[in-house]
């Protein structure tokens, strides 16, 4: 059926009446923006649609071919003659088959149709199934435009064949009668007992082919298979399944779409390609094995076919049975395909707070502990044991952090506040208890032994204590073992010598190496939530310190798209050069997080990514990176005290009165260490920062 259009042009911009013949009414007004207006009438329940103009012209022989580009959109189904000096046009109505489950349409097409297969220069209809020329023991079949070539595999029902006939494939038994039945000339019948043997009587002799099912190109899921019959088939539903407007050479195989040259193993005996849109498999055929005495037939998952393979080996005077495996040294070994095959066992990493040791005549390295043990806690808070396990929590409470459980030679607490948030906590205050000698570590780095403040740096000689600000946070030595680092507003850091792996309780955990049971109580259960755990841990408790729900309470950037964006530009700081270095030997994804956690719930006077960018730094400088990225913008001097300012590399010596040239110093310090120090202009004057000329007068 081909639906009738007329064509006509007018030189006009404007709009573009569409006329109905039949009622002389205006269908509908199209707005028109081109120089040269294309006017199409259909043919439509016997009255012409036209549109308003005159007819448009063409110079072309009668029947040449005309296209309307760039005027109307390319349509496969349209074609358009000159015809007496007049462009005529004809548009393909399209009937859908309906002898096929896939219908496709290819970009130059004008009809969905059954997909055909090509192969070797040969078009094969879909169902088609055929020898192929010159080769009569494969078979070709085509459904839905996949094209399965399969090798004959023979069925012999006799002990003396025949053999096999010019034209045949397979050798002959005489006679044609099976199980009672005789069977006529040229006629098909299944083997007794069997679904996929096909036999054929032909002049008195029988010969019997085993069926090779063929790929189908519906997915698994559409492919049904009856009782009595040898292959699946695809279902066939209401409608078929339909493929449109797919690009020429591509191939459709269940619900997947491959490129020309495409190609992979889909079945063990089975390697299926794309060529020029038609989906080819190869069906692997295989002999049937007969297997000597001593060796088994094994199926390997690679090949196609099964073989036969010795039943056993033997290794230094032992012997073993195929794929049984065992231990050889330091080696696990196997026997396979009547040979041993050894590979030297995998040695077990080392848990956080070892390190790989040597050991003579070992299969494996020894893991010895390494020299020290690191804690930390950051931001709102962030808590990293010593063996390595991470947790959040928002408690507003005072908690053991560290402590030594069997000597209690030490025990470092920390105190969190909410400062002004409803849902999440900072580290607002550290207590250090060493033996009865009291440390307090507070907000702005301020310092207490005992009750007293003190001013930095600071020595106690009877506990062999020292206190100083270096690389712009407080340090916290002892001889015992112990070290601590804060940061003056939410970062602290406790360093354990090994000597107290084991032995050590508290939020930082027990320092075993084993992250699996750091979550132990003080009467060393285990417990099974961080809210548990740490509730475990609190000291001083009182009303006033309970915990909030975290989930039940959106962040300000979820409620705040400001609040989301100032976390995103604060927290970039990790994606600058300074950081290029470190970003290859320490991962900076968890920081981000935790920065972006931070930011997201810190008041808008503070500068809430600096917990995290610190810790971050000190973690490389473990690694042997040093990082520079301090400034008066980003967490610079806001400890410094009035008339200091920030640098992130302090000179090695500092001026003073009694040194202007600031030259007489003992020694030099390794490394950039960032901090405060009085600006060029100035020296240090009894901890103040003074003009050269006041020396003489202060």
């Amino acid at each position: 059926m081909q639906t009738q259009i007329a064509v006509s042009s007018k030189a006009t911009i404007g709009l573009i009446k569409l006329i109905d013949i039949g009622t002389g009414k205006t269908q509908a007004m199209l707005p028109g923006a081109l120089q040269r207006l294309i006017l199409i009438s259909f043919l439509v329940r016997d009255s012409l649609l036209q549109l308003d103009g005159t007819a448009a012209s063409c110079a072309e022989p009668d029947g040449t071919e005309v296209s309307l580009s760039p005027f109307l959109q390319k349509d496969s189904c349209l074609r358009c003659h000159c015809q007496a000096h007049q462009i005529q046009c004809s548009k393909t109505a399209c009937t859908e088959p309906n002898r096929c489950n896939l219908l496709v349409r290819y970009e130059d097409q004008c009809c969905l149709r059954c997909p055909e297969c090509h192969y070797d220069g040969q078009v094969y209809q879909d169902g088609l199934q055929r020898r192929l020329p010159g080769n009569r023991c494969t078979v070709a079949r085509c459904g839905e435009g996949v094209l399965t070539l399969s090798t004959v595999r023979c069925h012999v029902p006799c002990d003396n064949p025949g053999p096999v006939s010019p034209n045949g494939c397979c050798p002959e038994c005489e006679g044609c009668r099976y199980n009672g039945v005789r069977y006529s000339n040229g006629q098909q019948f299944l083997f007794p007992g069997t679904e996929c043997t096909v036999c054929q009587c032909n002049h008195g002799y029988t010969t019997c082919e085993i069926v090779s099912c063929p790929v189908l190109s519906c997915p698994v899921d559409q492919q049904v298979k009856t009782s009595g019959q040898c292959c699946p088939t695809c279902g066939r539903g209401i409608h078929p399944r339909r493929a449109d407007n797919i690009t020429p050479g591509y191939c459709i195989h269940g619900n997947d779409l491959h490129p020309h040259g495409w190609k992979q193993r889909i079945e063990r005996c089975t390697v299926c390609a794309c060529q020029d849109g038609t989906f080819i498999c190869q069906q692997d055929s295989c002999a049937k094995v007969q297997c000597s005495e001593g060796e088994d037939e094994v199926h390997i998952s690679t090949e196609c076919c099964p073989k036969c393979v010795p039943k056993s080996c033997q290794h230094r005077g032992k012997t073993y049975t195929e794929m049984e495996t065992f231990e050889d040294g330091c080696s696990s070994c196997i026997c396979t395909d009547g040979a041993i095959r050894c590979e030297k066992r995998p040695c077990p990493p080392c848990l956080v707070g070892f390190e790989n040791g040597h050991a003579d005549g070992a299969c494996c390295q020894t893991c010895k502990a390494t020299q020290v043990g690191i804690c930390k806690v950051f931001g709102d808070p962030h808590y990293s044991t010593f063996d390595g396990k991470t947790f959040n929590f928002q408690g507003p409470c005072k908690y053991v952090f560290a402590r030594d459980c069997y000597g209690d030679s030490f025990t470092v607490a920390v105190k969190n506040n909410r400062r002004d948030s409803r849902t999440f906590s900072w580290t607002q205050r550290v207590y250090i208890d060493i033996g009865g000698f009291l440390i307090q570590l507070g907000q702005k780095q301020r310092v207490k032994v005992g009750i007293a403040k003190i001013r930095l740096p600071y020595y106690n000689s009877p506990m062999n204590v020292s206190i100083y600000r270096e690389n712009y946070v407080v340090h916290v030595d002892t001889d015992i073992g112990l070290s601590v680092v804060w940061d003056g507003d939410s970062l602290v850091e406790v360093t354990l010598s090994s000597e107290y792996r084991g032995r050590t309780c508290g939020l930082c955990g027990n320092f075993n190496g084993d992250q699996a049971d750091d979550f132990q109580g003080p009467r060393h259960s285990l417990e099974r939530s961080v809210d548990s755990f740490t509730k475990s841990w609190i000291l001083d408790g009182n009303d006033q310190c309970q915990l909030h729900s975290y989930e039940a309470e959106m962040t300000r950037c979820a409620r705040s798209t400001f609040d989301l964006l100032r976390a995103q530009e604060e927290c970039s700081a990790f994606k600058k050069k300074n950081f290029a270095a470190c970003r290859k030997v320490v991962n900076v994804k968890p920081y981000i997080r935790m920065c972006k956690t931070d930011v997201c719930e810190c008041e808008y006077s503070r500068q809430c990514a600096c917990e995290s960018l610190t810790a971050y730094e000190r973690e490389c400088r473990r690694h042997g990176v040093e990082i520079k990225w301090r400034t008066n913008r980003l967490c610079g001097n806001s400890s410094c005290y009035r008339g200091f300012q920030f640098t992130t590399c302090l000179r090695d010596c500092v001026a003073t009165c009694d040194d202007l040239d600031g030259k007489s110093c003992a020694g030099v310090r390794k490394g950039c260490v960032s901090g405060c120090q009085c600006p060029v202009n100035k020296v240090l004057h009894n901890k103040r920062c003074i003009q050269p000329r006041r020396c003489s007068t202060s």
